[in-house]
């Protein structure tokens, strides 16, 4: 699935949980890192929310988001309907990316997200072990119901 004019792999899929439908989107966005990037990363956030906005069933979007949750871009997802998954069952940076080679003395960034619609109650949310990236994977156990939930 494409977001945006940059050819960078997305995936939408539905699936079954607990006898009920999820939509989950599996994202990567770009990194702003100029002002051409950051033009791609907006339209690609603009996109997504569209296609979320969309789905009849609780839509799940988890990913490397490339922002902070101190973002527009953050609000953003909150006043589309999203929760974050860290923001709701816990406290602190959560970080998920720390800068490589001799600046990882200073605090890392939470730039991977788990955001989630009404119709998905969240339990339990941890940082795994970096394996293969240079980011920390965010681990959520979450079940499927009617209203909010956590």
């Amino acid at each position: 699935m494409q977001l945006g004019e940059w050819d960078v792999p997305n995936i939408r899929a539905v699936v079954s949980v607990d006898r009920e439908r999820l939509v989950l989107y599996d994202v990567h966005l770009p990194m702003p890192l100029s002002l051409n990037s950051h033009a791609e990363q907006r339209l690609q956030i603009h996109n997504l929310l569209e296609r979320a906005a969309g789905e009849d069933d609780p839509v799940l979007i988890a990913g490397d988001f490339n922002f902070t949750e101190t973002t527009t871009h953050h609000d953003a997802f909150k006043n589309a309907g999203f929760r974050s998954a860290w923001d709701t069952l816990r406290r602190g940076r959560g970080e998920t990316w720390r800068r490589p080679g001799s600046l990882n003395v200073l605090p890392g960034l939470r730039l991977d997200h788990v955001m989630v619609t009404d119709g998905i109650s969240l339990a339990r949310i941890d940082r795994g072990e970096r394996e293969g990236s240079d980011h920390w994977p965010m681990i959520v156990e979450f079940s499927m119901g009617e209203g909010q939930g956590r």
